[in-house]
């Protein structure tokens, strides 16, 4: 059976953690639901923190490794405080909370203020130095190595090859064409990503880059970071941002000195999408994968590639 946090009782985190940090909570508040990951907000001597339920560790332990290891002035990655189990089948983690607003609540606001700032901060994680003793790429470990070459990484990762698109094809929604389309355009533009090296967050923006006061307050979840090409964190900005018109805009005229850089933003975009695209489809997200070729059209034209 697929394990998950769909029944955790908020009653029982409270108690928990009142018990296990030896403290009186002020403010509970359930803040995060999802399948296999929950979040809540408390209070504990007038300062802010935020625990975590999931069902691996994994994560937690990538984001301690972040904060250990990438966190700088530039970089502002929230301090975990304890990792743990709870009740034998799920882990905990306490972290610092990150004050200010995510970057999909500013867009909720019709506030697009914050995309230059955003593409600045994935520039400073790009130039972040990343394990000397380790060559490899894709998704790095708890220990901060990777277990791919670059061949293996950039088929699986990348490129789509790690989803078996057949298994979509009983879903009514589900256009293979579209994603032999994507498939068609990454590789296109793939030649100018290979044997390229750079930290990535890899689910960068929206819900997981904190702003305050027109700076970034916090980088939060680098479950997904891998070693590879920033410019999938680039794809990343301009396809999840609702107003194309703004983000590729802004896009364009950031990298304008970069060679290449409407091929290397389009070929972040046809990546992340694939991936996008198959999130949406395991996750029965129908609306999501309707409007998809829609969403890459529009960037299409605006980048006028």
């Amino acid at each position: 059976m697929e394990q998950t946090t769909k029944h955790i009782s908020g009653t029982d985190v409270e108690m928990f953690l009142e018990k296990h940090l030896n403290i009186t909570i002020k403010n509970f508040v359930h803040i995060q639901e999802g399948k296999h990951s929950d979040a809540f907000l408390y209070i504990n001597n007038n300062k802010e923190y935020i625990a975590r339920f999931n069902v691996t560790d994994e994560g937690f332990l990538k984001d301690k490794y972040a904060y250990e290891n990438f966190s700088n002035p530039n970089i502002l990655i929230p301090k975990i405080l304890e990792i743990g189990s709870y009740n034998n089948n799920l882990f905990f983690c306490i972290s610092e909370k990150v004050f200010g607003e995510t970057v999909k609540e500013q867009y909720g606001k019709q506030d697009f203020s914050s995309l230059p700032i955003q593409f600045e901060t994935v520039e400073a994680i790009k130039a972040t130095l990343v394990n000397p003793n380790d060559k490899g790429f894709g998704k790095w470990k708890l220990n901060g190595q990777t277990e791919y070459d670059f061949d293996k990484y950039f088929s699986e990762i990348c490129i789509g090859g790690i989803l078996d698109w057949t298994v979509f094809k009983d879903i009514p929604y589900f256009d293979k064409n579209f994603v032999e389309y994507l498939l068609t355009q990454a590789k296109k533009y793939s030649n100018h990503s290979i044997n390229v090296r750079e930290l990535v967050h890899g689910d960068f923006g929206v819900g997981n880059l904190f702003m305050n006061e027109g700076k970034v307050s916090g980088i939060i979840d680098w479950a997904h970071s891998f070693y590879g090409d920033h410019f999938w964190d680039v794809g990343r900005i301009v396809l999840f941002c609702p107003n194309k018109k703004e983000t590729t805009k802004i896009a364009l005229d950031f990298y304008k000195s970069y060679p290449n850089y409407k091929e290397r933003i389009a070929w972040g975009v046809y990546c992340v999408m694939l991936k996008n695209y198959g999130v949406a489809l395991q996750s029965g997200q129908e609306a999501s994968c309707l409007s998809s070729a829609g969403r890459i059209k529009e960037i299409e034209e605006r980048l006028n590639l």
